[in-house]
């Protein structure tokens, strides 16, 4: 889970530039993604995938360095 603080409150179209740039993100994780929903109500992404070792802390890094608002607020540790 990850929250994008404020976005809610921003112009329609920095919302859209945002989703699309989430949505171009996972996209390339498409393989391993099985569920996401990005609750604007909330502010936030969620994000389900199929388990590989390393996998989330890559989606992560892509995540923020796409959009760096996004801040990583819960998650299942990788053993």
């Amino acid at each position: 889970m990850m929250l994008a603080p404020g976005l809610n409150t921003r112009s329609a179209e920095e919302i859209e530039a945002a989703l699309v740039l989430v949505r171009g993100v996972l996209e390339g994780f498409r393989d391993r993604v099985v569920f996401a929903d990005f609750n604007l109500n909330m502010n936030v992404l969620w994000v389900s995938y199929e388990y590989r070792p390393g996998l989330m802390a890559q989606m992560v890094a892509v995540l923020r360095a796409r959009v760096p608002m996004l801040r990583l607020v819960a998650h299942n540790p990788e053993a």
